[in-house]
């Protein structure tokens, strides 16, 4: 049984060409393609009409995750993942269905307060979700490759009139067969500058809280060490995004797990013996 983790690189978004919905021309669906996240897609309106956005590849590409990061979906909004070799979808050969962006149950009832504008929901509350990239994950299962995506954004409540978006991650997935070790870490870093007066009071000029992570693979094989792990960092070096979700499952949790981020180092691999081979990666959070 393959593990829990999965980590997407090589993001074919930025190959494709986007089209579709409504967008503002000074925010436009172009910015989804930008790897600054800050620097986002806002629709026109928060119509379902308005929110769509089609992808096309150029040519078919395997696809095992699609990704929005840094948007303002709200608690109950959704999304349909359509794809298909043709660009009408008139006979999509994927279609995810309306999937929940915050799925109901990531907070314990007890952690709730009557007065929560997400009691009866149970999903993380947007006060929360706005703190973090907000990712919106949706695995792609094992499918033909395929040249065209669909994205389709029901949120038609949204308090801001309008969605927006900062990033698109549309790439294959590599899921190791051996998840890491126990003793895998994350972490934030605080980049606020702290500054002190004469008389000792202390100022501060806040800054990001990026997150890293430590993944140890004790046990890959032949193939995942080097047909997956030495390719993804010759392919991005120090300066590529990959997208990593360290549990796939934990739907709670994904929101403080999961994120886009960039190799700190690139990690050596050792052989183990037996045909196992292991190696340690560490990451770093990307805005």
């Amino acid at each position: 049984m393959a593990s829990r983790t999965l980590i997407a690189y090589g993001n074919r978004c930025d190959e494709g060409t986007l089209s579709g919905g409504t967008w503002l021309s000074t925010l436009p669906l172009a910015n989804l393609q930008n790897r600054l996240i800050a620097k986002v897609a806002r629709s026109s309106g928060a119509t379902t009409a308005a929110t769509q956005f089609d992808i096309n590849l150029g040519r078919a590409r395997r696809i095992g995750m699609l990704s929005l990061i840094g948007h303002n979906l709200t608690v109950v909004a959704k999304v349909r993942v359509r794809g298909d070799d043709a660009s009408d979808f008139a006979t999509p050969l994927y279609d995810s269905g309306w999937v929940d962006v915050w799925p109901s149950g990531m907070i314990p009832p007890e952690l709730l307060e009557w007065e929560d504008d997400n009691f009866w929901l149970g999903t993380l509350s947007d006060q929360a979700r706005a703190g973090y990239q907000s990712p919106f994950i949706h695995r792609v299962a094992s499918l033909p490759s395929l040249q065209y995506w669909r994205v389709e954004v029901d949120d038609t409540s949204n308090s801001d009139g309008y969605i927006q978006i900062g990033r698109l991650f549309l790439a294959d997935v590599w899921q190791p067969e051996r998840g890491p070790v126990v003793g895998a870490a994350q972490g934030m870093e605080d980049t606020t500058d702290v500054m002190s007066s004469l008389g000792g009071s202390e100022y501060f000029d806040l800054g990001a809280k990026p997150r890293g992570h430590r993944f140890v693979f004790p046990a890959l094989n032949k193939d995942e060490a080097y047909g997956r792990l030495v390719d993804m960092q010759n392919m991005l070096g120090i300066s590529g995004e990959l997208l990593i979700d360290p549990d796939y499952a934990d739907l709670a949790n994904k929101p403080r797990l999961a994120f886009v981020a960039r190799f700190v180092s690139l990690g050596e691999v050792v052989n183990e013996g037996g045909g196992r081979y292991s190696s340690t990666m560490n990451v770093r959070e990307v805005f």
